[in-house]
């Protein structure tokens, strides 16, 4: 039980990584009205970010002791 209380929050942040990650992807496909090139540049920094956050959480789930 401690394992997992001392890695709750790299879940939590894996989790909504993902979550935000998919929502954006998800509007991208389905929304035809969003064509602008700052609302394409917006999205692909928010989904850089999710990535990065993504990345973050899986090593420092495994990182910390």
């Amino acid at each position: 039980m401690d394992y997992l209380m001392k890695r709750i929050r790299f879940i939590i942040i894996l989790i909504f990584s993902l979550i935000i990650f998919g929502v954006v992807q998800w509007q991208l496909s389905t929304n035809g009205n969003l064509s602008g090139a700052k609302i394409l540049w917006v999205s692909e920094i928010l989904k850089s970010a999710c990535i990065g956050f993504g990345l973050y959480a899986i090593v420092m789930f495994f990182r910390v002791k």
